[in-house]
């Protein structure tokens, strides 16, 4: 009997042990814009924010200035936005620290260079210009997408509205077209098989015609790069890793375009605007 009265005790003691030995995805750093002076304060050490950061509790990030703007996201996934409204968060969640291997490290490093290189104040797709940008060269091959995603965005920023966007197969036979006002466009390709494509585009500026065109591939999600694995089995929150994600792609010439799309999916301009702008100059 007095076992039996036991049991409850036992049964609260496992379950605080496996409680608190849960991995938690914690909250991270998901971009910083226009903020040179974002501060981390941890143990009374003050660090620089920098994108894709992961905090620790007790951690105060605060932000100063006109124009700021840091994005936080939660282990629920959920975002809080710092700006001149709500320029400090103290961080109430535990984490599992994440460790990453030189070739993500690297490349993580190679995006904060770079963003922090941005003119502030532009958006993911600027205002139409004359001259369309070179978008990962004209290779058959280039702008690798697994088979199977749900819907593509296609983005641009030259000429001026309507434009007419068009998808080719390799033999030129049309397989899809639209007329929009906007500067991207959704298109469903679920059930494209693999295969070479080509998307075009056709506008107006000052009235003279301007178009684009670029391939891009669906392929077997076999060839993504073996790098992803890791970030896949990482405890963190779903739109950090998105971004991870993109990171990674983005060393790939070939993988570029699936970056740029996981940077939409993740709402995050500067890597949008990094694989952009790079591939325009």
């Amino acid at each position: 009997m007095r076992a039996f009265q036991r049991f409850p005790s036992l049964l609260l003691f496992v379950l605080t042990i496996l409680i608190s030995g849960t991995p938690s995805a914690g909250t991270w750093i998901k971009s910083v814009e226009s903020c040179e002076s974002c501060l981390v304060e941890r143990a009374g050490e003050k660090l620089l924010a920098v994108p894709l950061m992961q905090l620790q509790k007790g951690d105060r990030v605060s932000v100063e200035g006109e124009s700021v703007r840091l994005v936080l996201v939660d282990s629920a996934d959920s975002q809080v936005v710092l700006e001149q409204k709500q320029a400090s968060y103290s961080v109430s969640e535990d984490a599992t620290e994440v460790a990453f291997p030189a070739s993500v490290t690297d490349a993580l490093e190679w995006f904060r260079r770079a963003a922090s290189s941005l003119v502030p104040g532009r958006s993911m797709i600027t205002a139409g210009d004359k001259n369309p940008p070179q978008i990962s060269g004209m290779d058959v091959d280039s702008n690798k997408l697994p088979e199977g995603m749900e819907h593509v965005v296609f983005a641009w920023d030259f000429g001026q509205a309507p434009f007419t966007a068009a998808i080719v197969d390799r033999h030129g036979k049309p397989l899809f077209e639209k007329q929009t006002e906007k500067q991207k466009l959704p298109v469903s390709l679920d059930d494209w098989q693999p295969g070479n494509y080509r998307f075009m585009l056709t506008s107006n500026f000052d009235g003279e015609p301007v178009a684009d065109a670029y391939p891009f591939s669906l392929v077997d999600s076999e060839e993504l790069p073996d790098e992803l694995a890791v970030i896949e089995q990482a405890e963190m929150p779903e739109t950090i890793r998105t971004l991870y994600r993109g990171i990674m792609l983005a060393q790939y010439p070939q993988w570029r375009f699936m970056a740029l799309q996981l940077a939409i999916r993740a709402r995050d301009r500067p890597l949008a605007r990094v694989l952009l702008e790079e591939e325009s100059h």
